[in-house]
């Protein structure tokens, strides 16, 4: 902004006539803010602050419940745009003694979680540290006043806090995982309370690292070592697991592990109250999945409903990082990680010796079907026994596979003129080989508008190849029925036919399975005149013949031998 000039437009000389102030308050629990304009009339003899006392003033840290006092009526937290915060930044930049560090917190961007400045008190809680943070909040080393004790308080961030259904469902959650007391789970004291500006939860504060750090400091563990963590890690998710628990979120970080090397599980019920909010599968939020691909079992990753088999499949990707010190499927982005988990076979890195029995138990936990999976956590333990032991599993997972392979003619690309065509046809079987599927759809696409019924077929192939692999099933459905029409070769209309009646089968799944979700919200809070026990015979009329009917499914496959 330009400086204003000395004199007037008229001619005359300018006077200054009052001083304004502006003042922008923070909240460093929440990061709302408010902003007051105070105008000193010089000639009326009101004086502003010297510019000393101002900035004594300004460095004062204040308590949480001083900033919030500040917010006009009817405005609480999070209730402030982003425009404001864009302000107040700009407003720092230009004004060092106001800028970060004025009153003790740091300066967050859009969504971010700011950190609380030592000796902030919530309730009767007072912080002291900060041990990390993440998308869901930041966690913090404080002291319980009331009890005299050390306690982690996760501070939600202020995006989450906004959110009434995630918040209602993390209480509800936060509630249920407080009853669970065992050894191998951290314990939940206490949740803040509804009417609070802010939102958090007291648990049991564990000295040591989370088995995340321990391997990135020191490499993969021994096998006992990894063995017996998982073990332990067990025996709290069974406790869970009997109490109608669900994690969601198993994976190194979310395992702590104290001086002695006990293991205990963390993060419970934040997981599932998050799903509720629907963003399992909103891949660009920072803290929603970021991250959790890595050890997502492949039908979480679908966004379908899940059991403790998923927190199973995530425990066993858990063991692979503890064994080999990377998760057993890495890409560029969580929908690549995400499709590996669901498409791609478990392969073992050759630069570290692992037992064959320890092998065999992770290809057993890692099962892409549900029904083919370890089925429960006794089945688990006995495994992990068994692998410490050395022996081999006392059943061991089975498919048949079919393979039909194309008739020689039906193959047999034309000649002649279509040598163009056909080439454009293998340069795009070249693009797949290197993982270029962008360029390789564009090529196929373009041949499916050819005038050759066999390069079409050919292509539409590819195509359902491809879609498969990317589990989309408008993509499948298309490419299969394009293939069912057109194609000379049995063995290829054969599959196709295969492959809708498995996407048949499967809406039928899902279809079953929103009747069973449906079933079981009405057992929640059940109509007078409908008796619970009617609701639960239904629930588990369904859940068997889901159950069924995945273990059908997934004992049988089809493919088709390329050329």
């Amino acid at each position: 902004m330009d400086e204003p000039s000395e004199f007037c437009a008229c001619g005359e000389p300018l006077d200054v006539d009052r001083v304004e102030l502006a003042f922008v308050f923070r909240c460093p629990a929440c990061s709302s803010e408010a902003r007051r304009e105070h105008a000193h009339r010089l000639a009326a003899g009101e004086v502003p602050p010297a510019w000393e006392e101002l900035r004594e003033r300004l460095r004062r840290r204040v308590s949480s419940s001083e900033t919030l006092a500040v917010l006009p009526p009817g405005e609480g937290p999070g209730e402030r745009t982003s425009e404001l915060r864009r302000i107040d930044a700009a407003l720092r930049e230009s004004t060092p003694a106001c800028g970060p560090g004025a009153l003790g917190e740091t300066t967050p961007g859009d969504g971010e979680q700011p950190e609380l400045p030592a000796g902030t008190e919530l309730g009767s809680f007072r912080i002291e540290d900060v041990l990390g943070k993440g998308g869901m909040g930041v966690v913090y080393r404080a002291h319980d006043l009331a009890l005299d004790r050390p306690v982690a308080l996760k501070v939600l961030s202020p995006s989450l806090s906004r959110n009434r259904s995630f918040i209602e469902r993390f209480r509800r959650e936060a509630r249920a995982c407080g009853k669970l007391s065992h050894p191998n789970i951290t314990h939940i004291y206490s949740i803040s309370r509804a009417d609070e500006p802010f939102h958090y939860f007291a648990m049991e504060y564990v000295e040591g690292e989370d088995l995340a750090e321990r391997v990135r400091a020191s490499g993969p563990l021994p096998v006992d070592r990894a063995l017996d963590a998982v073990r332990q890690t067990a025996l709290g998710l069974r406790a869970a697991s009997e109490a109608r628990i669900i994690h969601r979120d198993v994976k190194p970080s979310n395992l702590l592990l104290t001086g002695g090397g006990q293991v205990k599980i963390t993060d419970f019920g934040l997981a599932k109250a998050k799903a509720a909010m629907g963003h399992t599968l909103d891949l660009t939020s920072t803290g929603v999945v970021m991250g959790t691909p890595l050890y997502m079992s492949p039908e979480q990753g679908r966004g379908a409903k899940v059991d403790h088999r998923s927190d199973i499949y995530s425990l066993g990707a858990t063991l692979f990082f503890l064994l080999y010190g990377a998760p057993p499927f890495e890409a560029d982005s969580p929908v690549a990680i995400i499709l590996k988990h669901i498409n791609d076979p478990l392969v073992f890195p050759s630069e570290r010796d692992v037992p064959a029995a320890a092998k065999a138990l992770l290809l057993h936990m890692m099962q892409k079907s549900p029904e083919r999976r370890i089925g429960d956590y006794d089945e688990l333990l006995e495994g992990i026994e068994r692998a410490r032991r050395g022996e081999a599993l006392a059943r061991a997972p089975s498919q048949r596979v079919f393979v039909l392979s194309p008739d020689a003619r039906s193959r047999r690309g034309p000649g002649g003129s279509s040598g163009l065509r056909t080439t454009r046809l293998s340069v795009a079987k070249t693009n797949i080989k290197l993982g270029r599927t962008e360029k390789a759809v564009s090529l196929l696409r373009e041949t499916l508008s050819d005038g050759d019924a066999r390069l079409r077929s050919e292509a539409a192939l590819l195509l359902l190849g491809i879609y498969e692999a990317e589990g989309d099933v408008e993509g499948m459905r298309e490419m299969a029925e394009a293939v069912l029409a057109g194609a000379p070769g049995e063995a290829a209309r054969a599959y196709a036919g295969w492959v809708l009646a498995g996407l048949e089968e499967r809406a039928s799944l899902e279809r079953a399975r929103a009747a069973l979700a449906r079933y079981e919200a009405l057992l929640e809070s059940p109509p007078e005149g409908l008796p619970a026990d009617v609701v639960e015979a239904q629930i588990q009329r369904l859940r068997e013949r889901i159950a069924e009917a995945e273990r059908e499914a997934a004992a049988t496959r089809v493919v088709l031998r390329q050329g």
